[in-house]
């Protein structure tokens, strides 16, 4: 192959030798920049028409995040083993025993959902502000179901 070019090259008068070296060197410049160059600056474009609306949106989420740092908490103010045995309860949980205070509460369900009973303690801790410290639960025979013993706190 490169003795075949070689050989062409040699064939050639040296003014087609400098009009194919030109036409080369013109080639060459045309994918550089098609291939490189032309890329290079639609993006720096696109980007730049980018910058001003990401600015726009910086500006509105600080000012969501300063909305959102002054709204009060919203933890509940119930005591502990009332806000336990409400949310328990309105989670459809109702074989449970609950007994404790205004800080803090124990739990002993004898029978529940499993996905009903995470339920609960999620929604326990999110609206109320009560962390469960302690909790052992065991499956039943039927699928899904457990029974449960839990000490709940607010910290």
């Amino acid at each position: 192959m490169k003795a075949q070019l070689l050989q062409f090259w040699q064939q050639r008068e040296p003014r087609e030798r400098l009009i194919l070296m030109i036409g080369g060197i013109f080639l060459l410049i045309a994918l550089l920049y098609a291939l490189i160059w032309d890329p290079i600056l639609a993006e720096r474009k696109r980007l730049t028409r980018m910058v001003p609306r990401m600015q726009q949106d910086l500006v509105e989420l600080k000012g969501i995040v300063e909305q959102v740092k002054g709204m009060p908490a919203k933890v509940g103010k119930q005591p502990v083993q009332t806000a336990l045995e409400n949310t328990l309860r309105a989670a459809g949980i109702n074989d449970l025993q609950v007994s404790g205070n205004a800080s803090q509460a124990n739990a002993d369900i004898k029978q529940a959902s499993f996905a009903a009973l995470t339920t609960a303690l999620a929604r326990l801790h999110d609206e109320q502000g009560i962390d469960v410290t302690t909790l052992q639960v065991d499956a039943l025979q039927d699928p899904g179901q457990v029974k449960a013993q839990l000490q709940a706190v607010r910290p």
